[in-house]
């Protein structure tokens, strides 16, 4: 019939660990990014990397890396805005007042008082050759 339909997956299969049970079956499988991909040209990526290679080298970096890098990024900046006496209530109104900003391994996030959905745009990538190729980023 000559079909040759095209998948699509969530940001999780934008991990490295996808390639250990599939392998070249995940080829042309496009992911819908919502973290950065280790081939980006991004400071941040960069430096995630470096720190990732320095305290965990068996660690590949991926999605879930990225995810906790954002994370941490969002911590720390929300925590120094707070100030030195961190409280529950001091860093949540500190995260709600970073309004939009770019952790630099995630998209652009945005949060404010009834808003902490997070990212509102994403990338696109190809699995090809155990690689993640992006096709479009945010």
């Amino acid at each position: 019939m000559g079909w040759k339909p095209k998948f699509m997956a969530m940001n999780t299969m934008g991990d490295p660990i996808l390639n250990d049970p599939a392998g070249s079956a995940a080829d042309g499988l496009v992911v819908n990014i919502m973290t950065a991909v280790d081939t980006m040209d991004n400071p941040l990526v960069k430096q995630t990397n470096e720190i990732l290679a320095k305290y965990y080298p068996n660690t590949r970096p991926g999605y879930y890396t990225y995810l906790g890098m954002a994370g941490a990024i969002a911590f720390q900046k929300a925590a120094e805005k707070a100030g030195p006496d961190l409280t529950r209530a001091k860093l949540l109104a500190a995260l709600e007042g970073l309004g939009r900003w770019e952790p630099g391994v995630a998209p652009p996030l945005e949060w404010g008082a009834g808003n902490h959905a997070g990212p509102t745009t994403f990338g696109y990538a190809v699995w090809n050759a155990g690689k993640l190729q992006v096709q479009q980023g945010w």
